[in-house]
């Protein structure tokens, strides 16, 4: 399942108000179609990085919690993830955690290195991560699709009207079926979610450097499909650990032309959905040098 954009369309914003209302709408549409082209780029390069993460209930029943991405650093396998997700590993009623990216559950059975908690209080966590060098056997398990360093945005523009698609398991999409549990199989389900860049001035006098860190993505309690229809938006609780990919800035002219297509990039990874109606993420660019510091390129040898 896929979803893109928003009810207003805020890729659309500071385009001329003097275009008649004929031709506005042909751009409007165009404009769709082309974040919708992009969307769909970004899911098709990266989405199979993406994988659900599963705890287990006082029956041992698998129950949907976060997602996760699968990453190569520099040789090395690594599932990053919301450090809030792999605090289900513990605390007063710990929960063994597995990933389920096909029909099978795996355990994860690794350490995690996780962003410092305040006073141990997650809630005051502003960058909320979670990672760790993925085990052989898991990875010949897993057998799937890992985002490399050259796919990852360093150095990503913080631009009012960039454009990123969301992409991860929310919770209301995956809740667990009687069948489901009786066979031991999973259908996970995935949500794409796509729209433009926008600070949020409230929200980011609580984070650091006043949300420079941070990417935010406007989200609405209704949206349009690709079809135009207009549909209940699903909560996005659940896609915490997921990516968020940037597809490019979405209103230029050559964009809207096709006559530029946009380099996509793992941008950051979402943490958390506020009642303001705005998905937040951690940029890559706090990240990967946290990354690096624990999974280092090979040292080249001096001829």
């Amino acid at each position: 399942m896929t979803r893109a954009g928003g009810r207003s369309d805020p890729y659309l914003a500071g385009m001329s108000t003097s275009t008649p209302p004929a031709i506005q709408a042909d751009l409007n549409t165009l404009m769709r179609e082309r974040n919708e082209e992009h969307a769909s780029r970004a899911a098709a390069k990266f989405a199979l990085a993406v994988q659900p993460i599963y705890g287990a209930n006082d029956r041992s029943d698998p129950v949907h919690i976060g997602s996760a991405v699968l990453l190569d650093v520099h040789g090395t396998k690594v599932m990053i993830t919301a450090a809030h997700v792999i605090d289900n590993n513990s605390g007063n009623r710990p929960t063994s955690l597995y990933v389920g990216g096909g029909a099978n559950l795996e355990l994860i059975d690794a350490d995690f290195a996780v962003s410092a908690a305040p006073n141990y209080l997650r809630k005051l966590d502003r960058y909320d991560i979670a990672f760790c060098a993925l085990p052989p056997a898991l990875i010949e398990k897993l057998g799937g699709t890992y985002i490399g360093v050259a796919d990852m945005a360093r150095h990503a523009p913080y631009e009012q009207g960039r454009l990123y698609t969301a992409i991860g398991f929310p919770n209301t999409m995956n809740k667990v079926s009687w069948p489901e549990r009786k066979a031991r199989k999973l259908h996970p389900e995935m949500l794409r979610y796509t729209n433009t860049y926008r600070l949020d001035e409230e929200v980011a006098r609580g984070l650091p450097n006043g949300g420079e860190n941070h990417i935010f993505i406007p989200y609405g309690d209704k949206w349009k499909d690709v079809d135009g229809f207009v549909e209940n938006a699903k909560k996005p609780i659940g896609m915490s650990g997921g990516a968020m990919i940037d597809c490019g800035k979405a209103s230029t002219p050559e964009t809207a032309a096709g006559t530029n297509e946009p380099t996509q990039r793992l941008a950051g990874i979402s943490v958390e959905f506020k009642e303001e109606r705005v998905m937040i993420a951690t940029r890559m660019a706090v990240i990967l040098p946290e990354l690096e510091k624990h999974f280092p390129p090979p040292s080249k040898e001096k001829c």
